[in-house]
């Protein structure tokens, strides 16, 4: 911001003005390796001068538990939305249930996980008594439901 100062003795200066404004931000305790999901005893809110902040920062702790780091998070340093992912909920050769819905009748079974997914995302399992691979959709931690049979 540019401001002019006068004087009722006729002089003037420009001024350049930089606002300093502190606003409490997310930030890690500590350092959080890569792809480690985040809980409430690793962040924290902080003041932080956002006036020279590019990217939107997160001030909202629930914001950020429960999603895991794109890159490791340094202490002291506020977190953006660009730096979590939902965490992964299904892992590879991991146990899954997977549940098939259909006009109001629910079925489910035992299958594997044939790759990491996040939820929403599209994984192949191996259903346990079949062994055939089905595509399926990550809906929470172990749980995929069926899309199509392949």
């Amino acid at each position: 911001m540019n401001f002019t100062v006068s004087c009722p003795q006729s002089w003037q200066m420009n001024v350049a003005v930089r606002p300093d404004v502190l606003v409490p931000v997310v930030m890690t305790k500590s350092l959080v390796a890569r792809d480690t999901p985040l809980t409430a005893n690793d962040v924290e809110l902080k003041p932080y001068n956002v006036s020279a902040q590019r990217r939107d920062v997160l001030m909202v702790l629930d914001d950020a538990i429960g999603f895991s780091s794109k890159h490791a998070l340094q202490p002291g340093r506020p977190i953006t939305k660009e730096e979590l992912v939902s965490p992964v909920l299904v892992g590879r050769d991991q146990p899954v249930m997977i549940v098939y819905q259909s006009a109001g009748i629910t079925a489910s079974m035992p299958g594997v996980a044939l790759k990491n997914g996040r939820k929403g995302e599209m994984v192949k399992v191996r259903n346990a008594s079949s062994q055939r691979v089905i595509s399926a959709m990550v809906a929470e931690s172990g749980v995929v439901t069926t899309v199509s049979a392949e």
